[in-house]
């Protein structure tokens, strides 16, 4: 069970990552990804079921509705134990719900021409220091988004320091511009 103490600090992350993605314009009071809401699952961390610290049920299924889950929602495992900053994993998680809440604009050319697949597209790819920004973006095209579009938000005031990484920073800029359209 998650404490109070604990979920203030929940909370406190989701306030700063919403407060990001407004100064971003993909958030607006009650418009766009002020629809996402984050939850801390009841259950830790179950591979089979999904991976990492936190997730997003872009498509329901039997097990999601057994277990309470919604579409839409960022749940966080309740898993105490991390790597990560929970900011960094709510920024990751909401490249996934934004797909979810705009898939169609996910199907349009930019996302291929930037992530070399569709977002659904399972097949892994070669981990490139150049190319991605961490070994997990490596894992397939949406998480390859997600973890870029996580750095973006994090580092969005000074890309340039990504200059050295060519595909890197060609895929962060592809995400400014999209941020920027929407």
């Amino acid at each position: 069970m998650i404490t109070f103490k604990e979920m203030k600090a929940v909370n406190r992350s989701f306030g700063i990552v919403r407060d990001e993605l407004a100064d971003l314009g993909l958030l607006y009071d009650g418009v766009y990804l002020d629809v996402i809401d984050l939850e801390v699952a009841m259950l830790p961390d179950i591979p089979i079921i999904h991976a990492g610290r936190g997730y997003v049920i872009e498509e329901g299924s039997l097990l999601s509705e057994l277990l309470g889950w919604r579409e839409g929602v960022i749940y966080l495992s309740a898993d105490k134990e991390t790597q990560f900053s929970m900011v960094d994993v709510i920024r990751h998680e909401f490249a996934h719900a934004w797909h979810w809440l705009d898939n169609a604009y996910f199907d349009d050319g930019w996302f291929v021409d930037t992530f070399g697949a569709q977002y659904d597209d399972c097949k892994k790819l070669d981990h490139d220091y150049n190319e991605h920004v961490t070994r997990y973006a490596a894992t397939n095209a949406c998480e390859d988004f997600a973890e870029t579009f996580m750095t973006f938000v994090r580092c969005r005031k000074d890309l340039t320091k990504f200059k050295h990484r060519k595909g890197l920073y060609r895929k962060l800029k592809a995400v400014e511009k999209a941020v920027k359209i929407k």
